[in-house]
């Protein structure tokens, strides 16, 4: 998880925006599944979420698809 929010946070400081959003896995966990989640939960939760007929693959795949569901639905959490 935390790559992915790394490669994101670098192609959004690139692009030039001047209000990025930046989130702690915490919250992406928290977001789709439980503060504390395992990597096979997020897979779970992602694919109900987006109604997936399997499993995201790669398995990064689920933490992207994560990611941009927190963005998109404003969702935060307390970070713990």
């Amino acid at each position: 998880m935390l790559r992915a929010l790394g490669v994101i946070e670098l192609a959004v400081a690139e692009s030039g925006m001047t209000e990025p959003i930046f989130l702690h896995q915490s919250q992406v966990k928290s977001a789709v599944a439980q503060y504390g989640a395992e990597k096979s939960e997020i897979q779970q939760a992602v694919m109900m979420i987006f109604n997936l007929p399997e499993l995201p693959k790669p398995d990064d795949a689920a933490d992207g698809l994560a990611i941009a569901y927190t963005a998109q639905t404003g969702a935060r959490a307390n970070v713990r």
